[in-house]
């Protein structure tokens, strides 16, 4: 009879009829008190019902008269893994171990409480029993995969997730997480396939849907991403995050309006998200309409940041979590309008520290002096962009050429992208760390243990979680330099690092550091190597015609451009100009075509065949098209850099018209120092006759690019900066040191 009441009780359980189950199991155990199975039971319903102390006391009278009963004490273990008693679930898995040490079950319980204790050796190795007792355990191999994940341990990881799904079909999680290690091991390629056959399974799988989004549009693949971002809202219609991750992803492609609207969503599910109110003050164009859109975007911005700082008491009282991530962002795009942002981004550096100093105040200290001895100087570098790209070329002899008997240098790299480039840096470095997509506050923690001398931060203001830890104060002496041309606003930045040539005589009215100056171009830049020549007709260039080559991406191509390169293609009849398409912002590109477009019906000019834009495209084949066109215009606001160089490499005449910023002179140094002055323009005037004379006459074009390519030697592979950076690292840092530093 108390034997098949147990059994109903057990079925009613199964059911979840918990209230029934629960009045059998109470009626047992009130005529019996010794009876454990009803015990066990009773421990299980109250279990389930989130009652963890009515469930510890029930499994504790079930052990009390079977103690040497493993499962019992394994149950006990998981009660209190589910209250939160993490020590007294070790124990209890520990004392169920040692009753039986093929309980493989226990094991794995026993590897997810040491993970909750941050123990996460001894989880690897409670997992690694498991599995060895069981080797067929699914839930124990992607457990034991998540944990070498947590110890970089990737290549045993994935080997592990890879068991989980043999071993069981159809295993979502491990499917999930075997996707995940592939994005973080930089296999983009094999995690797409491995999400797509978690969403076979599960179509409904929420996290694989915003992956897939994120991964797409890092590919550039607009139209799988917008998919995969509509699925996760349809999914999730009340998650302000995913919303603005849409917004994001809009935005980026060039489509400010609509993205604008999806943020003001954003706010509307959730008042105060942080980064739907980031963004849905301060978000500016990739490209502008006009130059009356400039100027009311920037006046919308400043009103933004109006409203911004007196929020800040109400931002922090939301979840710490949303607010390391609402943080994340630096507004790039202010630097293209062409104003003096000094006191903008002053600004918006005070609402990031204050948001972050409120989240971690220990990262915000002064950072203790070090006894100074016969060690080397400390210096790390941190970068998203250490591979073949703008800061990739311009500030690789930074880390590669430094003397390693005087510096002890450390890069933190936050990307995935490896190349050429990528293992030059890191063959030079005395510790080179790789992350994708870290963490802000581990990642700032970490930086911090290092105890760096100096922290340089080259591209600061283009990654909004570099934008964020430059914020902390992780080293004693910080320093941002001119991969992105801009004051960072930051009061823990204590100098910005230019180059002396193309600064203005007022320069240190612009930064709110201390401008410290390299000769030259700051940096030995490598020649690029020369491309073997192809014909216009192989980039379906016009034969017989001149080209003037627009290389800026168009996001650099200010409006007060479009009427100066009209200007030089209307008095040169039959020119064209050439730009390239900015792929990943369809929109952008459309918007700077209408721009033109209204320019040449505001002249009444006929458009046909005057502007080719030409695709994305390697950088051979980027050199041989400067090798083919005749001029360079560079842009007003902001000068070429990587493509002044390229051009002047290619032996191809560059006109620059400097402006007030240095952003806007780098062109202008470049010839100065080639000795070619006269390209150089000091008027908008002289800018167009300039270009004119350049694309008419052949015989003084082909003199300058002789000159140009005679010359290029003072730009390229010059050792003066490096050794001058080196001064600089010495004189701030060492106490007494008088090295000869400019600036």
């Amino acid at each position: 009879m108390i034997k098949e009441k147990l059994q109903d009780a057990q079925q009613l359980f199964a059911q979840g009829r918990f209230t029934e189950a629960e009045s059998i199991c109470k009626t047992l155990v009130a005529s019996d008190t010794t009876n454990p199975d009803a015990w066990f039971v009773l421990s299980c319903i109250y279990h389930r019902s989130r009652d963890y102390q009515k469930a510890l006391d029930c499994i504790r009278n079930a052990m009390l008269h079977q103690p040497f009963k493993a499962f019992l004490h394994a149950q006990a273990g998981e009660i209190s893994q589910d209250a939160g008693r993490l020590t007294e679930a070790e124990k209890h898995f520990r004392h169920a171990l040692s009753l039986d040490s093929r309980f493989h079950q226990a094991y794995n319980s026993l590897g997810v409480t040491l993970v909750d204790l941050g123990r996460h050796d001894e989880a690897i190795e409670a997992f690694s029993q498991c599995t060895q007792i069981k080797p067929d355990y699914a839930t124990a191999l992607n457990n034991l995969g998540t944990a070498l994940v947590g110890k970089a341990r990737l290549d045993e990881a994935a080997d592990c997730f890879e068991r989980a799904i043999a071993a069981k079909s159809g295993y979502v999680s491990a499917h999930y997480n075997l996707a995940t290690l592939r994005v973080r091991q930089g296999n983009n390629a094999l995690a797409l396939g491995e999400f797509h056959s978690t969403l076979a399974i599960d179509p409904a799988h929420y996290d694989s849907h915003l992956a897939l989004a994120s991964i797409y549009r890092k590919n550039g693949d607009g139209r799988e991403a917008l998919h995969h971002y509509r699925e996760a809202i349809r999914l999730r219609p009340d998650d302000a995050n995913v919303v603005n991750a849409l917004a994001e992803f809009l935005w980026e492609s060039g489509d400010f309006a609509p993205a604008l609207e999806m943020f003001e969503h954003a706010l509307s599910i959730e008042p105060g998200n942080l980064r739907a109110s980031l963004c849905s003050r301060l978000l500016l164009p990739v490209v502008y309409r006009s130059a009356g859109e400039v100027a009311q975007c920037r006046e919308r911005f400043i009103a933004g940041l109006d409203y911004l700082e007196t929020q800040i008491p109400a931002f922090l009282k939301t979840a710490k979590s949303n607010l390391e991530y609402g943080i994340q962002w630096a507004n790039f795009y202010l630097a293209y309008q062409g104003g003096d942002d000094k006191a903008l981004q002053i600004r918006y550096a005070q609402i990031v520290r204050q948001i972050l100093s409120a989240l971690t105040p220990a990262l915000f200290q002064p950072r203790p002096s070090r006894k100074r001895g016969a060690e080397r100087i400390r210096v790390g570098f941190v970068s998203n962009n250490f591979y073949d790209s703008t800061v990739g070329h311009y500030f690789h002899s930074w880390i590669t050429q430094l003397d390693r008997k005087r510096f002890d240098i450390t890069v933190y790299y936050l990307n995935a992208a490896a190349d050429n480039v990528t293992h030059d840096i890191k063959t030079a470095s005395d510790t080179f760390k790789q992350f994708v997509s870290p963490s802000l506050l581990p990642l700032g923690n970490e930086i911090a243990s290092d105890d760096l001398d100096i922290l340089v931060y080259p591209e600061l203001g283009m990654h909004p979680l570099i934008f964020c830890l430059a914020s902390m104060r992780l080293a004693r002496v910080q320093c941002a330099g001119w991969g992105h041309p801009v004051t960072t606003g930051h009061d823990n930045i204590d100098y910005f690092i230019s180059c002396e040539e193309m600064e203005p005589a007022n320069a240190t009215e612009h930064y709110s550091e201390k401008l410290a100056l390299l000769p030259g171009l700051g940096t030995n830049y490598r020649m690029p190597e020369s491309a073997s020549a192809l014909t216009r007709e192989d980039f379906s260039l016009p034969p017989g015609k001149i080209l003037y080559l627009v290389p800026q991406s168009l996001y650099k191509v200010h409006p007060d451009n479009d009427a100066l390169i009209l200007d030089v293609l209307e008095q040169a009849p039959g020119s064209v100009a050439v730009l390239f398409s900015s792929e990943r912002q369809p929109v952008a590109t459309r918007l700077v075509i209408e721009r033109l477009q209204r320019e040449f019906a505001l002249r009444g000019m006929d458009t046909s065949g005057r502007i080719k834009i030409l695709p994305r495209m390697s950088r051979d084949d980027f050199l041989r098209v400067n090798q083919l066109c005749d001029v360079m215009l560079d842009t007003l606001h902001w000068s070429g850099g990587n493509t002044s160089l390229d051009a002047i490499a290619s032996g191809l005449p560059v006109v620059t018209l400097p402006g007030r910023f240095m952003r806007g002179r780098q062109s202008m140094a470049m010839l100065k120092t080639l000795g070619c002055a006269e390209l150089v323009a000091h008027d908008r005037e002289s800018y167009v006759a300039t270009a004119l004379r350049l694309g008419r006459d052949r015989q003084w074009r082909d003199t300058i690019s002789r000159r140009i390519v005679e010359q290029r030697h003072a730009l390229f592979n010059q050792t003066e900066p490096v050794r001058a950076l080196e001064a600089f690292f010495s004189q701030v840092t060492i106490p007494g040191t008088s090295a000869k530093f400019p600036g």
